[in-house]
């Protein structure tokens, strides 16, 4: 998923250029996508070895999921209206 929305925010600096005004960057958006990516790859590999029940595994899942989901649809949408996201100075 990761990957995707980078590849779209990439897509939209081709069409529209890096900066939707007033302050939005869809290559830190790009970036910020893929690297959420890497995140959830480490740590389905380090899941294994956590020693979790099967509940509490399913549990964080859930949460990281929910939370992860949240986290692209905020940063990639804003961006694309125009807004930073995290560190806004637009009125």
């Amino acid at each position: 998923m990761g990957v995707t929305l980078g590849a779209l925010c990439i897509g939209g600096v081709i069409t529209r250029g890096n900066l939707a005004p007033p302050e939005g960057s869809l290559i830190e958006t790009a970036t910020f996508n893929g690297s959420i990516g890497m995140f959830v790859l480490t740590l389905a590999a380090l899941l294994p070895g956590v020693g979790w029940t099967r509940r509490g595994v399913a549990a964080g899942r859930v949460l990281m999921v929910g939370a992860i989901v949240y986290a692209y649809g905020i940063e990639t949408i804003q961006a694309f209206r125009g807004l930073d996201p995290r560190f806004s100075r637009s009125p």
